[in-house]
């Protein structure tokens, strides 16, 4: 009897290779499409080694998370070893789904059926009025590139947790432009109300589907109850977008929207200097539209007689209004009568479904003379004249020269004299070339990071807020750093001589300008600088 029993073991031990398989189970096989399964792989050695390729069941399901394990034991002298592969594995789609076979090491596993219920379809206990949600759309026919508004409302009565699940808009564009959370009365009861605004667009014509909009959530079952999951849902909706109408302008800025308006900072009759800088600001509002939608409107203005000098517009958005605000700078270069032109754009009224335009009128511009200008210069001109206001004898300068020597020699001694009686305390506040300015930072950033044409900008607006200009300024520079404002000129506003600036060159510049200002405030008993005009 011994006998035999011992002969039963060495065959089942002689045949534990044969039975090396690979196994498939999940934790359930009904579940809502809001929920996840776990699906457990077992693989027993030899093939235990091998690699799981998981591309098959990621077709119906999301693996959401994944882990596993390497375990052994031994039993009656005979070693075993196993892996296990863990999913959590969540259904893109409801119905009767199947996780496929998996094969590892030439073993297959069983294919397992799963019913996947939509989660709409639950019941969870509550009263109708409890937890409800609203959701609309502004219009189902839209132009091209109109703001479509979706408006998502959830109303409840309960303590409740969740989250909208996959919310998505379809070929949309979207944009959220309010989320707000906020209390009411109704039936006297107090109900929450969560909601978000989406701004839809799309840019070519067509039908277009909005998908199923669904909340799922999460709430507690009485004081002392188990958690409760609970879902609403809206089947979203379809969209038609029209093309642009036949009778907009060729080659104009399609801008559909309820509203557009023009208006700037200038009076209806203007009078200025020649080569000034005369700030011009024109805000373009709308309602139905980002103001990144927004054109530039003086982007096809014809120059005549003046230059327009071009800085980056600002843009500004409130729920479904939209400012944008250019400035620019205006420089007239000859006296006499201008024209400054009508600043118009089309736009497509889609309350009256028709063309208008948003317009600022032209306006007369008188340009005097500038008084600083030399007789019979027709141009801008140099702040410095190269003629020589006293023309000196040849006999007499030497000796002009020689007093003038002494006279400095005699100072730096008197200078050096007063420094040796008294300890340093820094520079006076008189003593030229003392840097007592406050250099912008993103000036010293664009001077650093070679950005030519902001450089630029940010420069001028130094030079303005310290009561000059660039044009003073520049005369007082080295050839060298003449050239380098000269590229900046041509890199920010156009021209034949537009290329590169390297970074030394523009931190030597910034240094020689702050320099310069910093002397000119100091010899002047630093005063501090009028208010100028905005310059680009």
């Amino acid at each position: 009897m011994v006998i035999r029993f011992f002969s039963l073991c060495l065959l089942w031990l002689l045949a534990l290779p044969a039975f090396a398989v690979v196994s498939a189970s999940v934790d359930r096989t009904v579940l809502f499409d809001d929920e996840t399964l776990t699906l457990t792989i077992r693989a027993e050695a030899p093939v235990a080694d091998q690699a799981l390729d998981m591309t098959a069941v990621s077709n119906q399901f999301e693996v959401v998370r994944q882990g596993q394990s390497t375990q052994s034991r031994i039993t009656l002298g005979s070693a075993q070893r196993w892996r296990e592969w863990q999913l959590v594995l969540r259904p893109r789609q409801t119905g009767n789904l199947t996780i496929p076979a998996f094969n590892i090491g030439g073993e297959r596993t069983e294919p397992i059926q799963v019913e996947v219920r939509n989660a709409s379809s639950r019941p969870d206990g509550l009263d109708e009025d409890d937890v409800v949600l609203d959701i609309s759309l502004s219009k189902d026919n839209a132009y091209i590139g109109e703001a479509v508004t979706l408006t998502i409302e959830l109303r409840y009565r309960i303590q409740l947790q969740g989250s909208f699940d996959r919310l998505n808009f379809g070929d949309f564009q979207s944009e959220k432009i309010d989320e707000v959370e906020t209390l009411g009365q109704q039936d006297g009861r107090q109900y929450r109300v969560y909601r978000l605004v989406y701004r839809l667009s799309a840019d070519e014509p067509g039908r277009y589907r909005i998908p199923d909009i669904r909340f799922n959530g999460q709430y507690q079952d009485g004081p002392f109850g188990n958690p409760r999951r609970l879902t609403r849902a809206h089947p979203g909706f379809v969209v038609n977008i029209k093309s642009i109408p036949a009778d907009y302008p060729d080659n104009a800025y399609w801008l559909p929207a309820q509203r557009v308006a023009l208006s700037d900072n200038l009076p209806s009759r203007l009078s200025v200097t020649a080569n000034n800088h005369l700030d011009w600001t024109i805000t373009t509002e709308a309602i139905g539209l980002s103001a990144a939608d927004l054109p530039n409107p003086v982007a096809n203005l014809n120059e005549d007689g003046f230059r327009l000098y071009v800085n980056s517009p600002e843009f500004e958005n409130d729920g479904l209004r939209a400012r944008r605000r250019d400035l620019n700078a205006l420089v007239f270069l000859e006296p006499g009568e201008y024209e400054l032109p009508a600043v118009r754009i089309p736009w497509w009224n889609l309350e009256a479904d028709q063309l208008e335009y948003a317009e600022i009128p032209a306006r007369m511009v008188e340009i005097r003379p500038d008084p600083n200008a030399p007789v019979g210069s027709s141009g801008p001109v140099s702040s410095f004249d190269n003629t020589p206001l006293i023309s000196y004898r040849a006999g007499w300068w030497p000796w002009v020269s020689l007093t003038l020597g002494l006279g400095w020699m005699a100072t730096a001694l008197v200078w050096w004299a007063a420094s040796r009686r008294r300890p340093y305390r820094g520079n006076p506040v008189n003593t030229p070339y003392v840097n007592t300015l406050q250099v912008p930072e993103e000036l010293t950033r664009a001077a650093k990071a070679g950005e030519g044409a902001k450089f630029r900008a940010g420069l001028s607006r130094f030079a303005a807020q310290n009561g000059t200009t660039l044009a003073v300024l520049k005369a007082q520079l080295t050839d060298a750093e003449r050239t380098t404002l000269s590229q900046l000129d041509a890199l920010t506003y156009g021209g034949e001589d537009a290329s590169a600036v390297e970074a030394r060159q523009m931190q030597q510049l910034l240094n020689s300008i702050v320099r310069i200002i910093s002397s000119t405030s100091a010899r002047s008993g630093n005063k501090e600088p009028e208010e100028t005009v905005l310059y680009p």
